[in-house]
């Protein structure tokens, strides 16, 4: 779920999957013609609560996507994913939407419900 209006978003894994030690699951935000932006190490197995910047929020909208790769324990070393990509999809609602908050089911061979 992501609401707009308190600048957060909670992650779910919507099939929870066992990771290779010393990896952990990172989510990007897309935007359009951009270059990923990394939000947050998530976790694979329990719905974290995501805090989201003014400039991250600023970037959301219908043609922007989230993304979730496999990256080491701190994260990606370069600021781009470098691991493989397990999760990807549209946000399919712009923060200017009726309803602050948003349900996005994300596609690949691991689901997250964001």
């Amino acid at each position: 779920m992501m609401d707009i209006g308190k600048a957060r978003m909670i992650v779910v894994p919507a099939v929870p999957r066992p990771m290779q030690s010393g990896r952990k699951p990172e989510l990007w935000l897309i935007p359009p013609r951009g270059r990923p932006i990394a939000v947050s190490l998530i976790s694979a197995h329990a719905p974290v609560t995501l805090s989201l910047s003014a400039s991250l929020v600023a970037r959301l909208g219908p043609a922007a996507r989230l993304a979730a790769s496999i990256e080491p324990p701190g994260g990606s070393p370069t600021g781009a994913p470098t691991g493989p990509v397990v999760a990807a999809g549209a946000i399919g609602a712009a923060p200017a939407a009726a309803s602050p908050a948003t349900a996005l089911r994300l596609s690949g061979s691991a689901r997250l419900l964001v």
